[in-house]
């Protein structure tokens, strides 16, 4: 194992509120936008899909709202990153 000391390359970030109020609003509007859009399409297919094989509403509703949260992990962290990157580039 190596015991290489790695502080060199750790910078450290001001988190005063003005200078993380914009990198939260980013990450904010970014994740209301993507899973709003990601609620709508599942929830189309969902209606679609049960209209056309007759399934019950209310269970491919509820399945639909599963299928959002799990979306919210990879969607926030898309989210995250972007506003991240975004606030480093200025």
């Amino acid at each position: 194992m190596s015991n290489i000391e790695h502080t060199e390359s750790i910078s450290t970030v001001d988190q005063s509120f003005w200078r993380t109020l914009p990198v939260w609003w980013s990450f904010f509007w970014r994740a209301t936008l993507y899973c709003a859009i990601a609620a709508a399409i599942s929830r189309t297919s969902a209606y679609v899909i049960s209209a056309n094989v007759g399934a019950d509403m209310k269970v491919s509703m509820h399945l639909a709202t599963v299928i959002c949260y799990i979306a919210y992990l990879p969607i926030s962290f898309i989210a995250i990153k972007q506003a991240l990157s975004r606030r480093n580039d200025s």
